[in-house]
C-alpha cells in the first residue's frame, strides 16, 4: 500500500493525539488511586526499583539475582491487585489505558500493521476518493445484467449487450486482481447511461477495500484542480496538496472525459498527467462519452496515441441504462 506522507502524517498525529490522551488518563487514575491508597505509591516505586535492577542484572549476565526480581515484583503485583480491589478499582486500574488492545495504539503488531491501522488507512482513502456515498450503492455486490439483453446487439458490436458487459466485467476483476502487475489502465467508452461509472465504482470499492490509495474526480474537477494550481503560487494549498494525490495515488479515475469545457489548457494539462503517471507506473482510468474521432478532434494526436498506446479499451452496449430503470420502476408501480 502506497499512502503519500502527508496521508501517513495525519494518521500517525491521530495516533499520537490518542496516545497523548490516554497517558493523561492514566495519570489521572494514578494520582486518585494514590490519594486513596496511600501504601500504592510506595509499592509502585519498589515495583520500578525492581524493574530498574532485573535489567541491570540481565545486562551483567546476573540471571538468578533478575530471576529474583521478578519474582517479588509478580508478588507486588499481586498485592496491587488486591489493593485496587478493595478500593472498588479493576486490577488493571493503573495500567495504560488503549484504544485497540492489540497494538497498544501503535499501529503494529510484531512488524505488520494491526487491523486498527489498516482500517484508520481505508477509511481515510475513501473519505479522501471523494466518492464513499456513491460506494455504498455501486458496487459489485449491487451490480445486475438485468438491463443488458441476450438477444440484443448494439451497433458495430459483434456480440450482444449482455456478452459485451460479461466481458467488460470479466476485465474489470482481471484489472483488480493483478492491479499492479504490471500497470494498467482503462478506458470506458460507451454513451451516457450505459454503466460506464457503475463500473468504475465497482472497481474503486474493490481497491479501496484492498488499500489502495483512489482519486476520483469528474473531468470538470479535475481540470478545475489542476488550473487552480497551475495559476498559484502556493505550494501548501489544498490544489496543489490535490495534484500531488493525482500523480501519486494508485488508481486515478477520470469520470465523463469531454464534459469540460475545451481549450488548450486542457489538452496540454491532460496529456502531462497521462503521461505522468505511464512514467510513474500509476493507473488510471479514464471513463468518456467521445468516440476516438472525436478526441482525437479535441485533445490532439498526442493524447489519442498515449490513450490506444497504453490504455486497455472497453467498450459498453449503446442502450441508456438509467431510462430502463426508470421505465421498469414505473412498470412496477404502475402494476
Amino acid at each position: 500500500m502506497s499512502l503519500t506522507n502527508s496521508q501517513y502524517d495525519r494518521i500517525q498525529r491521530e495516533y499520537s493525539r490518542r496516545r497523548a490522551a490516554n497517558q493523561e488518563k492514566q495519570q489521572e487514575r494514578i494520582r486518585e488511586a494514590f490519594a486513596r491508597i496511600p501504601q500504592l505509591q510506595t509499592l509502585e516505586e519498589t515495583r520500578a526499583d525492581l524493574a530498574f535492577r532485573r535489567a541491570k542484572a540481565l545486562l551483567a549476565g546476573r540471571e538468578e539475582e533478575a530471576a529474583r526480581c521478578a519474582r517479588q515484583s509478580r508478588d507486588l503485583r499481586e498485592e496491587r491487585e488486591v489493593l485496587l480491589a478493595g478500593a472498588g478499582y479493576p486490577a488493571d486500574y493503573l495500567e495504560l489505558p488503549c484504544d485497540c488492545p492489540l497494538c497498544h495504539d501503535t499501529g503494529y503488531v510484531d512488524g505488520e500493521k494491526c487491523r486498527c491501522l489498516k482500517r484508520a488507512m481505508i477509511d481515510l482513502l475513501y473519505h479522501q476518493s471523494a466518492i464513499q456515498e456513491n460506494l455504498e450503492r455501486e458496487n459489485f455486490s449491487s451490480f445486475s445484467y438485468a438491463f443488458y439483453a441476450k438477444d440484443r446487439i448494439s451497433p458495430g458490436a459483434e456480440v450482444s449487450d449482455y456478452d459485451m458487459m460479461k466481458k467488460n466485467v470479466e476485465i474489470a476483476w482481471e484489472f483488480i486482481d493483478h492491479f499492479g502487475e504490471p500497470p494498467q489502465n482503462l478506458l470506458l467508452m460507451g454513451q451516457a447511461g450505459t454503466g460506464k461509472t457503475f463500473l468504475s465504482n465497482c472497481i474503486a470499492r474493490e481497491l479501496l477495500d484492498r488499500y489502495h490509495p483512489v482519486i476520483y474526480l469528474s473531468a470538470g474537477q479535475f481540470f478545475d484542480v489542476l488550473a487552480k494550481q497551475a495559476f498559484s503560487r502556493d505550494e501548501e494549498s489544498e490544489a496543489a496538496e490535490t495534484e500531488q494525490y493525482i500523480y501519486d495515488c494508485d488508481l486515478l479515475i477520470i469520470d465523463d472525459l469531454g464534459t469540460e469545457l475545451s481549450n488548450a489548457f486542457v489538452g496540454s494539462r491532460l496529456f502531462a498527467c497521462i503521461n505522468e503517471r505511464i512514467l510513474r507506473g500509476r493507473s488510471t482510468l479514464i471513463s468518456t462519452n467521445l468516440s476516438m474521432n472525436d478526441m482525437l478532434r479535441i485533445y490532439t494526436e498526442r493524447v489519442t496515441s498515449r490513450l490506444i498506446g497504453h490504455y486497455r479499451i472497453l467498450r459498453f452496449p449503446d442502450q441508456d441504462i438509467r431510462i430502463l430503470k426508470k421505465m421498469r420502476q414505473g412498470e412496477a408501480n404502475h402494476d
